[in-house]
């Protein structure tokens, strides 16, 4: 049990600053930050059961948080991790080993579970991975309009034409990612209490 317990989220244990449990302006005693995170794999998780070697990309993993979520939710059975982490200091790094290290699997299937941390930008990072060959994106990383919009635009060729996209941050406080919505014409999906956002292709 030692693993987990150096597991490290602020999804699970949030600042009370971020208002976690304050829904449609009511104090509650549900914490959105992760519920909404559980509603959205869950909604992927269904979508995607009759799919075999199931593969997502996160873009923006930080510390692993959502990165350990995606994992535990068995979703997907392999996930590649993009973050530089440029300027940010070494235990940022090793607070990402430590969120994932319980998935060293080499995404077989279901419970196999890989995470394969790819230390580059986004934008560099598309060309490892072929046309229509991931069944989820999720885009976490700089949250301007430029950079939301050009993540979406990279990386929608390369998810199946059963895929989904999504990301975080859809929120007034991110006018960035909600205007990158808009561009590139994605507000037609569904959004969730911990400001995730998902679009089926």
């Amino acid at each position: 049990m030692e693993e987990v317990e150096k597991i490290n989220s602020m999804r699970f244990n949030p600042p009370m600053s971020w208002e976690p449990t304050v829904h449609t302006g009511k104090i509650t005693r549900v914490n959105r930050l992760m519920y909404g995170m559980f509603n959205l794999t869950t909604e992927l998780g269904s979508a995607l059961e009759d799919i075999e070697n199931t593969v997502m990309v996160e873009i923006g993993s930080y510390k692993g948080e959502s990165t350990l979520m995606f994992a535990s939710s068995f979703a997907f059975d392999t996930i590649y991790s993009i973050d530089p982490l440029v300027g940010m200091s070494d235990n940022i790094q090793e607070e990402f080993n430590q969120n994932t290290k319980l998935f060293k699997g080499n995404g077989t299937g279901i419970g196999d579970i890989k995470v394969e941390h790819i230390k580059e930008y986004s934008f560099d990072a598309v060309e490892r991975f072929k046309d229509e060959s991931l069944d989820f994106v999720y885009i976490d990383g700089d949250h301007s309009f430029d950079n939301v919009a050009r993540d979406i635009l990279l990386y929608l060729p390369k998810i199946k034409k059963t895929g989904f996209i999504g990301g975080h941050d859809y929120s007034p406080e991110h006018p960035g990612v909600r205007e990158a919505i808009r561009y590139c014409g994605l507000e037609e999906g569904l959004f969730f209490a911990d400001t995730s956002w998902l679009y089926k292709l």
